[in-house]
């Protein structure tokens, strides 16, 4: 990993448990349990996780409408969540 970006982003972000993915299981998780409410998500997830995270809250939210996006270089960078796709959004 480039060393600017060990210096610019939080070690929780860069070094998460269970490969990563431990954030994305937390919040995902809290949304469930209503701690956290929201109608959308965005995450910006590594370029190896994105069938994972999909996976993962596809699973605890099975109406959610879950989109992965790539960045310049193809790779998978962000996925979205609507948790209510049938309200019109």
């Amino acid at each position: 990993m480039d060393q600017s970006v060990i210096e610019s982003e939080p070690s929780l972000a860069l070094f998460a448990d269970h490969h990563g993915l431990a954030v994305y299981e937390q919040l995902a998780q809290q949304l469930k349990q209503g701690i956290v409410m929201t109608n959308r998500l965005y995450l910006e997830i590594g370029f190896d996780q994105g069938e994972t995270v999909q996976t993962l809250f596809q699973t605890i939210f099975p109406d959610a409408q879950i989109r992965i996006r790539q960045d310049m270089a193809g790779h998978d960078r962000m996925v979205r969540v609507i948790f209510n796709p049938g309200n019109g959004e």
